[in-house]
C-alpha cells in the first residue's frame, strides 16, 4: 500500500502551501528521519522559494511541531465525528464506531500512522486515575470505553486492562492492515468488531 497523505488529493497552489509543507514534511520524516529535514529541502520539493516557506515556519522545529499537531488533530477530529454520528446508538456502538474511524483514517493515510507513533511524543499514564494523556484521540476512546464499562458494571480494577486490550486490538489490526505486503479480501472493520465482541464484555458477559 502506498504512503498517501491529504496533499496528494489536491493540486498544490499557494493558498494551501502551509498544509502542503506539513504533509510533505510527514512523508520526508517517515522516509528519511528528522535529522536531515530542512525547510530548504521542503521548498525544493514543493517548487517554491525559500522565502515562501519562511512565511509559514521560522525553523524546522516549528514545522515539526505543526506536523505532530496536524496528525493528532486529524485523528481526534475523526474520532469525534464518529462519536457524534453514533451518539444515539448506545455505548457499545459508539465504541465500534470509534474503532472503525480509527482504522479508516490510517488506511486512507498510512503515513500518518507511521509518523504519529514514532514522532508524536505521545504520553499516556496508565497509573493515574482516568489514565491521563496528552493525546486527545486516546482520551475520546478511553472516555467511550469507560461509559460502556460503567454501563456493564465492570469492576474498577479491570478497567485499565480492558481499555489497554481494546486499544491494542484496534491499533494492532490497523498496523497489520496498512503494512506493506498485507493482503486480505475481507473487511478489516468487521474483523475488529468480531475480535472485540469475542474477547471483551458484551451483553454483560466476559468472553
Amino acid at each position: 500500500m502506498s504512503e498517501k497523505t491529504m496533499s496528494e488529493k489536491t493540486m498544490y497552489h499557494h493558498g494551501n502551501l502551509k498544509e502542503t509543507l506539513i504533509e510533505k514534511g510527514i512523508d520526508y520524516v517517515n522516509q528519511n528521519g528528522y535529522s536531515t529535514l530542512s525547510l530548504r529541502k521542503l521548498a525544493t520539493m514543493c517548487d517554491v522559494s525559500h522565502a515562501a516557506v519562511y512565511k509559514h515556519f521560522s525553523n524546522k522545529e516549528e514545522l515539526f511541531l505543526a506536523m505532530k499537531e496536524h496528525v493528532k488533530e486529524a485523528f481526534a477530529n475523526q474520532l469525534e465525528a464518529a462519536e457524534i454520528n453514533h451518539k444515539n446508538d448506545g455505548n457499545e456502538e459508539i465504541l465500534y464506531g470509534l474503532a472503525t474511524a480509527y482504522i479508516q483514517l490510517f488506511m486512507e493515510y498510512p503515513a500518518y500512522f507511521n509518523f504519529i507513533y514514532t514522532a508524536g511524543d505521545i504520553s499516556i499514564d496508565f497509573d493515574q486515575p482516568q489514565m491521563t494523556s496528552n493525546y486527545r484521540a486516546f482520551d475520546i476512546f478511553r472516555n467511550a470505553a469507560y461509559r460502556y464499562m460503567n454501563e456493564l458494571g465492570v469492576e474498577e480494577s479491570e478497567k485499565v486492562k480492558m481499555i489497554v486490550g481494546m486499544w491494542a486490538v484496534v491499533h494492532g489490526i490497523t498496523e497489520i492492515a496498512i503494512m506493506k505486503g498485507t493482503k486480505y479480501s475481507g473487511d478489516w472493520k468487521e474483523m475488529i468488531r468480531s475480535i472485540l465482541q469475542n474477547n471483551f464484555y458484551i451483553s454483560g458477559e466476559e468472553k
